[in-house]
């Protein structure tokens, strides 16, 4: 796992009064090959009335952008969105991102990023037990590996592995 080094991705959460995409008849999604960001997603809560964008930015965009201090990249992510929204868009009450690769236990995301052949050739080692200890994260899912999906998934899968033993 030493040699499967996680990619670089960051989310920057934009939170505003009210949604106000959706009067403009937009669903709060950019899809762009140009910016800092490449994806965005409405992510409000259901109950709440605040608006909440989610912006994805990755790969270099997220290791340019996360070098910059704070209010240097909340400037040009702001510039996106409103560049895509509207001058609307220009004022959040509240803004907070996050460079994955910062964290220790992650160190990257969204999931492993494997050299030439190593996944076909050493992916069933990922999730072989060791003695007791059995391995579940989205990377040794076998379907929707990088996704909350294929971590659920290889939860239970080793959960169903422990279970067995035990039986």
């Amino acid at each position: 796992t030493q040699r499967l080094p996680n990619a670089s991705a960051m989310k920057a959460f934009f939170i505003y009064d009210e949604p106000f995409w959706r009067a403009d008849g937009l669903n709060g999604q950019l899809i762009s090959d140009v910016g800092p960001a490449r994806m965005s997603n409405d992510t409000c809560l259901p109950g709440d009335d605040h608006g909440v964008i989610l912006l994805f930015l990755e790969g270099e965009q997220a290791r340019t952008y996360g070098r910059l201090p704070h209010d240097e990249r909340r400037a040009a992510l702001t510039a996106e969105l409103v560049r895509h929204f509207g001058d609307k868009a220009a004022r959040p009450e509240y803004y907070v991102d996050g460079e994955w690769s910062d964290r220790q236990w992650t160190r990257g995301c969204y999931n492993a990023n494997c050299g030439p052949l190593v996944w076909t050739t050493f992916g069933q080692a990922l999730a072989a037990p060791i003695g007791a200890i059995h391995w579940a994260g989205t990377d040794t899912a076998t379907q929707w590996s990088a996704y909350m999906e294929g971590a659920v998934e290889a939860g239970e899968r080793a959960a169903r592995a422990v279970i067995a033993e035990l039986t």
